[in-house]
């Protein structure tokens, strides 16, 4: 009952703390004259090292913008997928070819295409970023008589022009080629009218998925600077002195501004009732019944630690890909009072569409396969295998993926077999394909997926990495 009573005077006080507040904004941007008035009380090294670290942060804040914004950094350089259409130009000299051309890319990425793709790829870009984002995912380029890139056009040969658009997870491809097509037509109307008479004739239209491994590095080193830059910026302004730090901190307020880097308001309490107080003895009482549940929860969880229960865990032992997650909200009994459906659904909010988890998926696997199939000596088809009892969750995502898969002309099927079947089975085994492990939290046992893994080894059967499912 103390405990309920205390629980009551918390809320109490926290409706009370919510009437006694007022609002306290935060200064979002100073004028030179008190830019200068800071910068003035600072002299020599003092002041040296203060503008470096603003330098600095500038060049921190411009990069993360440009990560956070950009959706090239966002596309994933091992599954890089890009609509292209191609297109010849006939019936022109050699420069007026080439004027055409230059127009033909420079019209391309106006503002309002670029707007109609980005809607195309279901990406919500903000006007003033939208040049910058865009430019990096679509290119126009036209090649001459010696197949390179950007050079004046020859009369030996029909100039080709090619335009490609890098596709980041959730474009519609269809619709991207199809507004391509449109704008190159009506760009090509205008042009007719305008610069030269000529003829723009569809090569084809396709789409292809790649590994961009110099895209990789660029990201990756792009991360490592910022976070390398952080740590010196954090190192050199630790020991600021108060006048420092307030230049310091001024100055970033403007750079933020410039930016467009919102900074977000504070509140503080103006004059607050006294926080309640708990009585020692429901303290106690609090405490022990704590102890109880931590012990309950302690021993639950080390004998659930012997079963997989984190998506990436099998990735970091045995170094295997891991392909597609998916979670579904099934708890019952003590998960249930421990995951609730809200928390459940924040946690996980990433993987809670099976259909585009699944296409993610039979994408991601469809592309290494066809990759590994002409590096090395691999089974014409992908099984996906659960070590464990089918669950239905697993069951509806695995077979989601071996549609995609099927859908993609890639042979798959969705197989159950416990490691003591396979070992025992010979048919069971000569059945399997590429194997991707379907791994269920919960479920699938560390021991178990030992055996396997040590079966596989012996055996030589090919095993491309897992989909993890709840």
């Amino acid at each position: 009952m103390s405990g309920l009573s205390y629980m009551k005077s918390v809320s109490n006080y926290k409706k009370a703390l919510q009437n006694y507040s007022t609002k306290e904004e935060v200064k979002t941007s100073y004028t030179a004259e008190e830019i200068a008035k800071l910068q003035n009380k600072l002299k020599g090294k003092s002041l040296v090292n203060a503008r470096k670290a603003v330098f600095d942060q500038r060049k921190i804040l411009a990069d993360q913008k440009y990560l956070d914004t950009s959706l090239l950094m966002k596309i994933d350089p091992y599954y890089k997928k890009t609509a292209t259409v191609e297109y010849y130009l006939n019936g022109n000299e050699p420069k007026e070819a080439e004027t055409l051309c230059r127009a033909f890319s420079g019209k391309m990425c106006d503002e309002s295409v670029l707007k109609e793709l980005a809607q195309d790829m279901n990406q919500k870009v903000d006007s003033k970023d939208l040049s910058m984002v865009m430019r990096e995912l679509v290119k126009v380029d036209y090649t001459g008589s010696a197949n390179t890139v950007g050079t004046a056009i020859s009369s030996e040969v029909n100039p080709v022009i090619t335009v490609s658009v890098i596709l980041p997870k959730g474009s519609d491809t269809d619709r991207v080629i199809e507004t391509v097509k449109n704008e190159m037509k009506a760009i090509s109307g205008d042009l007719n009218r305008t610069v030269a008479k000529h003829k723009l004739n569809l090569l084809e239209s396709y789409v292809k998925i790649t590994s961009d491994s110099s895209l990789g590095s660029k990201q990756d080193k792009l991360r490592k600077e910022i976070t390398s830059s952080l740590d010196d910026a954090r190192k050199a302004t630790k020991s600021f002195s108060d006048k420092q730090k307030k230049f310091y901190n001024a100055e970033l307020t403007n750079i933020r501004a410039e930016l467009g880097i919102e900074e977000k308001s504070t509140s503080k309490p103006k004059a607050a009732p006294a926080k309640p107080s708990i009585s020692k003895k429901a303290f106690a009482v609090g405490f022990l019944v704590f102890v109880l549940l931590y012990a309950v929860a302690y021993i639950i969880l080390t004998a659930h630690k012997r079963r997989v229960n984190g998506g990436d865990d099998i990735a970091k032992i045995t170094g295997l890909r891991k392909y597609g997650e998916y979670h579904n909200y099934a708890k019952t009994g003590f998960e249930r009072f421990v995951w609730s459906r809200g928390v459940f659904k924040s946690h996980y909010s990433r993987y809670l569409d099976k259909d585009e988890m699944s296409e993610f998926a039979s994408e991601g696997i469809g592309s290494a396969f066809s990759i590994l199939r002409n590096e090395e000596k691999l089974p014409d088809n992908v099984t996906i295998l659960s070590l464990d009892t089918l669950t239905p969750i697993n069951k509806a995502f695995s077979e989601a993926v071996v549609n995609g898969l099927k859908n993609s002309a890639i042979k798959a099927s969705q197989k159950q077999y416990s490691v003591k079947q396979l070992l025992t089975d010979a048919d069971a085994v000569s059945s399997m394909g590429t194997i991707v492990l379907a791994v269920t939290q919960g479920e699938t046992k560390y021991s178990e997926l030992g055996e396997f893994f040590r079966m596989t080894s012996e055996y030589k059967i090919p095993v491309m990495g897992y989909l993890y499912v709840d």
